[in-house]
């Protein structure tokens, strides 16, 4: 099942790579642009911005925008984390020394 997983995490990036571009230097990450931005969130340790055509469908209007819902996924992945510590050690599993957060 995990590889089955993984194949269609690697598909569905790769897809949504290939309908957007690399981010260009941006002087001001506040201003609007010609294009939009994308968070690319399949692995929410590692979110990808992409820019990407205007009113593409889930789409930032600003770079500063996606940064921000950038750091916001990383957060709620941290959050995550420390939540299954949590539940691995209600579950007699207190000794856990290799994770740490």
């Amino acid at each position: 099942m995990l590889n089955v997983y993984k194949k269609l995490s690697s598909q569905i990036l790769d897809d949504l790579i290939t309908q957007s571009s690399p981010v260009k230097i941006v002087n001001d990450p506040n201003s609007e642009t010609d294009n939009n931005y994308i968070v690319i969130s399949i692995n929410p340790s590692a979110p990808i911005i992409r820019e990407v055509p205007k009113d593409y469908e889930g789409s930032y209007r600003t770079l500063a925008q996606a940064k921000q819902a950038s750091r916001e996924i990383i957060q709620k992945s941290i959050e995550d984390a420390k939540q299954s510590l949590v539940e691995l050690r209600q579950v007699g599993l207190n000794t856990i020394r290799y994770i740490n957060l």
